[in-house]
């Protein structure tokens, strides 16, 4: 939160007139944001996100797909499952199938909204999240499944058992 904050400071003394000024406002803003929603503040999310919602929205497709996979993590955080499914699906659709790295986070996302509210469709998502992770060999991407094992695990049926099984070895094993 307080590198957020101080990159925010810092970004008060960009020259106005800088093309990516709107954009990095816009960002940190959504970023803190979530900082504020992982720690259960819900008035400083809603304070972060009134404040990007006083700059332009990114103009850059991916900066976009960036922002709204934040935005769904935010939302989810929140408890709030259809905006945070209609963010990352945004986020996902936005990427192409070699962009494994960057759409991994929104892909997990996407999974973990209807694995939460148990959509038919959720098998295949987790399937898809782990796909896009597994090629990254990145201790820090796997850590990102632990929303997605907690989701799993929270469910009783059988195949969201193996499923959470399976990201949990999957995870051991980029250790």
């Amino acid at each position: 939160m307080k590198l957020y904050q101080m990159a925010q400071f810092r970004l008060a003394d960009a020259p106005v007139d800088h093309p990516q000024l709107p954009t990095q406002r816009v960002l940190l803003h959504i970023q803190s944001a979530d900082a504020f929603a992982q720690l259960g503040m819900p008035d400083g999310v809603q304070w972060e996100l009134a404040r990007a919602a006083e700059h332009a929205t990114p103009r850059d497709p991916f900066e976009r797909a960036d922002a709204d996979y934040v935005r769904a993590r935010i939302e989810l955080a929140l408890g709030r499952c259809e905006p945070a499914w209609q963010y990352a699906n945004n986020s996902v659709r936005t990427w192409g199938p070699n962009d494994r790295r960057d759409s991994a986070p929104a892909r997990i996302t996407l999974a973990t909204t209807h694995v939460i509210v148990g959509d038919s469709d959720a098998p295949k998502l987790v399937v898809a999240a782990l796909d896009a992770v597994d090629g990254l060999r990145s201790a820090r991407a796997y850590a990102m499944l632990a929303p997605l094992v907690k989701a799993l695990s929270a469910r009783k049926d059988s195949t969201s058992v193996e499923l959470a099984r399976g990201l949990c070895m999957a995870r051991e094993g980029a250790r």
